[in-house]
């Protein structure tokens, strides 16, 4: 087998329901780094991929054999869960199976083949697959500690929203943490990016330079990308600000991360619903269930 088959038959045969989690050091709750797209356009992923099966056939016809009984189970698995009924789940290419893929290529706006090893077949069960996987994330709600405030502690926990009100592109924890004796607050985020490809988790940890704690209120020195911290006692908050020429504007603030998560729970029942294959009465009852 030549190695340019390699790639795609490990993703396909044994990756189909798999994720790759990444860890990647975050600068105060910003995205992870990501690899660079790449730069090989579907058209060549698709020759890629059929001549490396042809190789493959000419070569080892029983690695052949065996992969595409890999990849017609691992189909199967796929369209049962979406509820394409593709009958045993045993990596055989029977009339039922073909049938089953032949009705999901329908649903999705592909070309007809009843072939579990099609190409935009293959990619879109991956991506049907890993978008039904995907699992709304527990926040923590927001908590404001400030019973040692007069002692010099002071703690905080919640989601980042933008000054707007708006959730994170990203699901993200933040913990705070200010020490007056030291001098600094240290903000400690958990950044998880939910990618077709799986998870990346970012773990970033900022210290903040305390510049006054009054009775009421704290606040940081400006670093050096012009963010500030601010914690209000009377007010129970806790923001980030963008100082520019002696003038703070409120860039995002941490709050309850509970609602963010109510919303995404909804969102991914309503995207699994989309995806599956459910008859009009049972879709129209899962529209009017609460959530």
């Amino acid at each position: 087998m030549k190695m340019r088959l390699g790639t795609l038959a490990v993703v396909v045969a044994v990756g189909v329901l798999a994720y790759t989690v990444r860890s990647h050091p975050v600068r105060g709750g910003a995205a992870p780094e990501q690899t660079a797209p790449s730069a090989v356009k579907p058209d060549s992923e698709r020759a890629e991929w059929e001549t490396g099966l042809g190789d493959l056939s000419a070569t080892d016809p029983a690695a052949f054999a065996d992969l595409i009984k890999q990849v017609t189970w691992r189909t199967e698995c796929a369209l049962a869960r979406l509820g394409f009924a593709p009958g045993p789940l045993d990596g055989t290419l029977d009339p039922q199976t073909q049938e089953a893929i032949r009705q999901f290529e329908r649903s999705r706006k592909l070309p007809i083949t009843g072939d579990p090893m099609s190409f935009a077949t293959m990619k879109q069960v991956i991506a049907d697959d890993t978008a039904m996987e995907r699992q709304a994330v527990l926040l923590p709600a927001f908590a404001f500690v400030d019973a040692a405030w007069d002692a010099g502690r002071v703690g905080a926990r919640g989601t980042w929203r933008t000054a707007g009100g708006a959730a994170a592109a990203f699901d993200q924890a933040t913990a705070i943490d200010c020490d007056r004796q030291a001098r600094r607050c240290i903000a400690s985020t958990a950044l998880l990016m939910d990618a077709d490809t799986g998870h990346a988790l970012g773990v970033s940890t900022v210290a903040y330079e305390i510049e006054s704690w009054s009775p009421q209120e704290i606040a940081t020195r400006p670093d050096p990308d012009h963010l500030r911290l601010r914690l209000s006692r009377s007010n129970k908050m806790v923001a980030e600000e963008q100082v520019q020429d002696g003038t703070a504007t409120k860039r995002r603030e941490l709050a309850d991360g509970s609602a963010q998560y109510i919303d995404r729970f909804r969102e991914q029942q309503k995207t699994r619903a989309d995806l599956m294959a459910l008859d009009a009465g049972t879709r129209e009852w899962l529209s009017r269930r609460p959530r």
